[in-house]
């Protein structure tokens, strides 16, 4: 079941063949989503992934949350306000879960 630990998980992917710098762009759009969000507390944004598989075209997000005892909203009722931010990034494919989901 669903455990609200104060963190959530977004990965991103934008278009095969899109660029760094296109990437970099949009990893930027979805940090000014995320700002309009007063749940999220913090985030750190990882884009491109390296290894014999390496492309430039997915964002990684792990998302920390003001602590569950301080917000009004559940983290899923959180995710929904996040998905609502994110939902008018042109070309930006997501999913965000939070970490007792596997």
């Amino acid at each position: 079941p669903p455990q609200d630990q104060n963190f959530l998980i977004l990965m991103g992917q934008l278009p095969t063949g899109t660029s760094l710098q296109a990437t970099s762009e949009t990893a930027l759009k979805v940090e000014e989503a995320l700002k309009t969000v007063p749940e999220v507390q913090g985030y750190l944004i990882s884009i491109g992934s390296g290894g014999p598989a390496s492309t430039s075209n997915s964002i990684f997000i792990p998302i920390s949350l003001t602590d569950r005892e301080s917000r009004k909203l559940t983290h899923i009722e959180v995710m929904g306000k996040v998905r609502a931010a994110l939902k008018d990034i042109k070309n930006f494919r997501f999913n965000i879960r939070d970490i007792s989901s596997r």
